[in-house]
């Protein structure tokens, strides 16, 4: 039951608006918000149906290291 909660179109219109609302550029996949804002409806469908179906494959996130002689950090990007 939870599960159909997260793939719900209420559920992923709110997850929409909050990454929208960050403004941030594109993900991993290099779709920026308003490429994937254009066709919104689609989108979501599109999602949802493979979230329900078990075909939804994440990409995975890539991992950037910066090194300098005094420590390392590690950026994510999702």
């Amino acid at each position: 039951m939870i599960f159909e909660e997260v793939y719900s179109s209420e559920t992923l219109r709110a997850a929409w608006e909050k990454v929208r609302s960050k403004n941030a550029g594109p993900g991993i996949d290099r779709v920026t918000i308003a490429e994937f804002d254009r066709d919104i409806d689609r989108n979501i469908i599109t999602l949802q149906q493979e979230l329900r179906n078990g075909s939804y494959k994440p990409m995975p996130v890539m991992v950037f290291t910066k090194r300098s002689e005094e420590h390392t950090s590690e950026l994510q990007s999702h």
